[in-house]
């Protein structure tokens, strides 16, 4: 990958997006570790060495902020999501999980309107539709009102 990498550098000037792949090699290696390791710490090394070289790609920032969130560090996972959020808005897969970090931190209504975005976007998703749950559940035991503004 490295090497592809290296050498679709000579076309950036037709297409920018192709300085991204510079970081794909240590994202992929990121990931790997991420989810068959649970070395959350390499892979965030990893995933900021991807950004360093690759540039703004919203997968490296989504990952390491699934990286963040993992060793509870849910204001630099806020931050990356959000960058993967300006960087391909919408993506369901980035509201989702910006939805569980927000629950997380105690934000509830913040939460629930990601996860209620990331619904009318994709679709029923049973995962989206159980964290939406939980949020509702949540804000019904600490305020019913609010439960009955942010629900069905």
């Amino acid at each position: 990958m490295n090497q592809y990498a290296m050498r679709a550098q000579a076309f950036v000037q037709q297409n920018p997006r192709l300085a991204a792949l510079k970081g794909f090699a240590d994202a992929e290696r990121a990931d790997w570790v991420f989810r068959k390791n649970d070395r959350y710490v390499a892979a965030i090394d990893l995933l900021t060495r991807a950004i360093a070289e690759g540039g703004d790609h919203a997968s490296f920032y989504r990952l390491r902020g699934d990286s963040f969130a993992s060793l509870n560090r849910y204001r630099d996972a806020i931050e990356d999501l959000e960058r993967a959020d300006q960087l391909w808005p919408q993506s369901p897969a980035t509201l989702e999980l910006l939805a569980k970090v927000l629950l997380w931190m105690g934000k509830r209504d913040e939460a629930l309107n990601k996860i209620n975005l990331a619904l009318a976007l994709a679709g029923s998703n049973p995962d989206e539709e159980q964290i939406r749950t939980s949020i509702l559940m949540q804000l019904k035991q600490n305020s019913p009102g609010k439960a009955a503004a942010g629900g069905d």
